[in-house]
């Protein structure tokens, strides 16, 4: 049995779970599909989303509480009667009709406890030529291709498309310690290798179908960065941004950087949520936020 497990927080997943649920009639396999609404507060979303329910095979499950994107994914692992549990963000879209094809696929031709599809980007979309989310998302597409996450597996995983052993995700569940947004996949990663279990990636991808505004990615940024201070201890160099701080020149570039954040931030910060937003000055004001919650 297969339970494919969605996370939901105040965004509309009604279009993904009738197209996972028409892939899986497709497929002939006994299957749940578990939605898990995280304490939405827009009601609209809530009355819209609410009606996959009359779907065969489907429980939503409304929280009233917002507990974070650890504890309600450890939630839904706790509800699913799977042996295999995949997990997807609601916001996105599987690349083509061939998505639980290929996971079943995976199954049946490698021993592995994890395999891990990775994401994609539309490329060259008009909509979104202004949007600081999209030209970071099209940018890191060379990193999500299979070929290059397998060189580092653990430090590549990452929890917005992916297959567990229900028993692996029981023994190793998300650190419910985080709970504000961003890290929970990074830290879970470095669980797994601690614990030798394998990691397998596969070119099988969701697609960005939606991006947040600049001043809305900027939060979400600054957020993460906070959470990334917070559990700095348990990520260690699992944190792509810790790696790189302890790769600098320590005594030059980071008090430089440190120095001018207090001065130069708040322009990165209306440069990159305005209409021509450049990813060099977003990675800048991103390391800048990160070493000024440095005492």
């Amino acid at each position: 049995m297969l339970s494919v497990l969605l996370p939901v927080h105040n965004n509309s997943c009604t279009a993904l779970v009738h197209q996972l649920h028409d892939q899986l009639e497709a497929a002939g396999v006994d299957y749940e599909i578990i939605i898990a609404d995280d304490g939405s507060t827009d009601l609209d979303i809530v009355e819209a989303n609410s009606v996959v329910k009359a779907l065969s095979r489907v429980q939503y499950i409304r929280r009233e509480k917002n507990v974070g994107r650890a504890a309600i994914r450890n939630f839904l692992a706790s509800r699913a009667q799977g042996e295999w549990l995949l997990f997807i963000d609601s916001d996105m879209q599987p690349a083509d009709d061939e998505f639980i094809k290929r996971y079943i696929e995976s199954i049946s031709t490698a021993t592995v406890d994890v395999i891990y599809g990775g994401i994609a980007v539309e490329a060259d979309s008009e909509q979104w030529r202004d949007n600081l989310r999209y030209h970071y998302e099209l940018a890191a597409l060379p990193r999500h291709t299979a070929e290059a996450r397998q060189r580092r597996p653990y430090e590549s995983f990452r929890t917005t498309n992916f297959m567990v052993r229900r028993s692996v995700m029981l023994d190793t569940p998300f650190d419910e310690s985080f709970q504000t947004y961003g890290y929970e996949d990074v830290l879970l990663g470095r669980h797994l290798m601690e614990r030798g279990h394998v990691i397998f990636h596969i070119d099988n991808p969701v697609v960005f179908s939606d991006f947040e505004t600049n001043e809305v990615y900027v939060d979400k940024t600054e957020e993460a960065m906070r959470t990334l201070w917070e559990q700095r201890d348990k990520l260690g160099d699992f944190s792509l941004m810790q790696r790189s701080i302890r790769r600098m020149p320590y005594c030059l570039v980071v008090p430089f950087i440190r120095l001018l954040h207090p001065l130069y931030g708040r322009l990165l910060r209306r440069c990159i949520t305005g209409k021509k937003p450049r990813l060099m000055l977003y990675h800048l004001y991103r390391l800048g936020y990160f070493l000024s919650l440095q005492k």
